[in-house]
């Protein structure tokens, strides 16, 4: 019976999509599969805090250890035969340069990758970037995806009364908020904005005249409630690890419009208008249309269920299963 410790960063507010993964995993896995959650005692901040999170993984280390992501400096005294690490993405190295993104480069993917025996990632596309980032196109990374919360279920489809309602996710550059905003311009809309906005979006989004909410530091059940309450969804990112709000509108019975690149088009399926990301104009008229037509919203909603029903935490689980008994199998020997 595989013993396992999970590693997990320390929650902050406004970012808890990486924390609602590992609990949905932790809840499907197999009866013979026993888990023990070590919450790091410091944000990831700072040296010496992140060096005293790492040294104190290392006293709590067990048969199977994995960092389940965003906090790889944990890797750094763990057994690396026992370890796992799953890396969400890259955005975090890929939107910087010079000096920062060598430094990002060297501490938070190639040093942590050797520290540990397994990778993991959540898709095709960060697979290929990890392999290409650390020039290693043969490198073992197993793609086990991301699952869906079962607490997203489908909602009635709320009436158009007034002011079409957009959601959108994240305020993050690699989000393209900004150029989201300027398609959005002029058109008879109301924008909900989930995440923190800068000063500098703030001035866009009243230079442009948009009906504007800005929702923060939401629960669990509060997210749910935007989606519910949203006519379409509104993902068109530059770049992502995987792209779970796609799967959340989706199961939720909302439209959904998202970028013509992986990996958002492979999560997406059949169940979403794909846009290019760079394209103003684009994202405008893809707007209009779900805005217009409610054939198109219905065709989205219908497929767009059916996609989201292949992504079940079982799936998920039982990947990582399968990971945790080889892991441990191997040590045992």
């Amino acid at each position: 019976m595989p013993e396992v410790v999970q590693f997990c960063r320390k929650p902050v507010p406004g970012a808890f999509s990486i924390e609602r993964v590992d609990r949905n995993i932790r809840a499907a896995l197999p009866d013979d599969i026993r888990v023990r959650v070590c919450e790091n005692r410091h944000p990831s901040r700072g040296l010496l805090p992140r060096l005293s999170d790492a040294w104190r993984a290392a006293r709590l280390a067990g048969q199977v250890n994995h960092v389940t992501g965003d906090v790889h400096y944990l890797t750094f005294f763990l057994p690396r035969r026992r370890t796992v690490l799953t890396i969400h993405d890259t955005v975090l190295i890929e939107r910087e340069a010079g000096l920062r993104r060598f430094l990002l480069w060297l501490l938070w993917l190639y040093l942590p990758a050797r520290r540990a025996n397994w990778l993991v990632t959540i898709s095709e596309a960060s697979r290929a970037r990890i392999r290409a980032l650390l020039r290693a196109p043969d490198l073992p990374v197993e793609v086990i995806p991301n699952p869906l919360d079962p607490a997203f279920r489908p909602q009635p489809y709320p009436d158009i009364d007034g002011r079409f309602r957009f959601l959108h996710l994240g305020t993050k550059m690699n989000k393209n908020l900004e150029r989201t905003m300027e398609a959005l311009a002029g058109l008879d809309i109301e924008l909900t904005v989930i995440g923190a906005l800068t000063p500098a979006q703030q001035e866009l989004a009243g230079r442009l005249g948009l009906a504007l909410r800005n929702r923060v530091g939401l629960s669990d059940d509060a997210l749910r409630e935007e989606y519910a309450r949203a006519h379409a969804v509104l993902f068109v990112s530059l770049a992502e690890g995987f792209g779970l709000p796609i799967l959340e509108a989706q199961t939720v019975g909302r439209p959904v419009l998202t970028s013509d690149r992986a990996p958002m088009s492979d999560v997406a399926g059949d169940g979403a208008r794909l846009v290019d990301p760079e394209d103003t104009d684009a994202i405008r008229q893809a707007c209009r249309e779900i805005m217009q037509s409610a054939e198109l919203r219905a065709q989205l909603i219908e497929k767009g269920q059916i996609n989201a029903a292949t992504y079940a935490p079982s799936a998920c689980a039982g990947a990582y299963a399968a990971l945790y008994r080889r892991i441990a199998a191997q040590a045992a020997t």
